[in-house]
């Protein structure tokens, strides 16, 4: 099967290192896959299997403006994605196409709806409710103009497929993340830290998490980068900024508490790669996500968002707590790649033939 993996690029984001595990197993597995990113941007580059065709459509095309004009400019974004999306779908013929994120799903919808035959599976990894409450009107209109002309839609949480299911009122399936979790390098020796990973945006609630780690008497270490780097460091503490690390698995493995300090999310999959670890966790009950993963509290805390002093409580009693690695990493295994990628295929090719038929 000839299989197309389309994104905006390959940043650090769990949505496309999620992509990119994906594509990498499927072509290890003897498929044809091409990764299609609409810009050459991103860290994940060498994480890229040479099985891997990677297809760039248009290099720095701009979607990066500033947030008040995102709306007004993303309609004229899309039209500038389509034409070469469309000449390599004519020229290579994919069997069958899987998006991700929100660029990547609106301008192959949008596609589909002009006429494309080929089979589409778009994939949504976020909160959809959220998505609403801060981008905007326009937002949801594009989904609701490109998202129903898919195939089969598919979302990474029960949460999130509920939302989905209920704006656009069809079926939409559920596929847990097949997440990866890599092996953990000596660290040089540590004083005791509380870790946080995750781009330096309001969605991570990393404030929150400063603010916390003050009241608990913790030292904070961050993995990440973003815009909102500044700001947070001007919040003070005991806090170390380490940018992005392409490994962040030590970091997880040496911390004594993770802390999930998130506003919105899909499903975290920082939060199951630190289970996998061993190490203890905190987590906000944001949507989505994070309550499916502990099982509503079953194997970490489970705290408001933005409730500075719970956080702080419940930072300190996971720190003091006696780990219980072994249920952890169990728990986190049934998020395995082997599971989730079996999924996708079983998916994809079901799409690929059902589809093919019609035409």
């Amino acid at each position: 099967m000839h299989i197309a993996y389309y994104l905006p690029s390959v940043s650090g984001g769990g949505a496309e290192r999620v992509m990119i595990t994906l594509a990498n197993d499927t072509a290890a597995r003897g498929h044809q896959v091409d990764l299609v990113l609409i810009n050459n941007e991103g860290q994940y580059f060498n994480e890229i299997s040479k099985d891997v065709k990677i297809v760039v459509l248009r290099k720095a095309l701009g979607w990066h403006v500033p947030r008040v004009l995102k709306g007004f400019l993303s309609p004229l974004f899309f039209l500038m994605v389509l034409p070469p999306l469309l000449s390599y779908i004519k020229r290579e013929k994919p069997d069958v196409i899987l998006s991700s994120l929100i660029q990547a799903n609106a301008s192959i919808g949008l596609a589909k709806r002009l006429g494309l035959k080929t089979p589409v599976v778009i994939r949504e990894s976020t909160s959809l409710e959220e998505k609403l409450k801060r981008e905007g009107k326009l937002i949801g209109r594009l989904i609701k103009w490109s998202y129903p002309y898919a195939d089969e839609l598919v979302t990474v949480s029960l949460a999130n497929a509920r939302e989905l299911s209920i704006f656009l009122k069809r079926h939409v399936r559920t596929i847990y993340n097949p997440v990866y979790t890599g092996k953990p390098e000596e660290l040089e020796p540590q004083e005791d830290f509380v870790l946080g990973v995750g781009r330096l945006t309001e969605q991570k609630g990393f404030d929150t998490l400063i603010q916390a780690c003050k009241i608990a008497n913790k030292k904070l270490i961050i993995l990440g980068e973003g815009p909102n780097e500044a700001k947070l460091k001007a919040l003070g503490g005991n806090v170390e900024f380490k940018g992005f690390v392409a490994n962040p698995f030590s970091w997880m493995k040496a911390a004594k508490v993770f802390v999930l300090s998130s506003r919105w999310e899909g499903l975290p999959n920082v939060l199951i790669q630190a289970m996998a670890m061993g190490t203890p966790v905190v987590s906000t009950d944001c949507p989505h996500g994070p309550s499916e993963i502990l099982k509503r509290g079953e194997f970490g805390s489970l705290i408001p968002v933005d409730n500075v002093k719970t956080m702080a409580l419940e930072i300190n009693n996971a720190w003091y707590r006696e780990r219980n690695s072994e249920v952890l990493c169990q728990r986190a295994s049934q998020f395995s790649i082997k599971s989730g990628v079996d999924q996708y295929l079983e998916l994809l090719q079901g799409v690929s033939t059902t589809v093919s038929k019609e035409y």
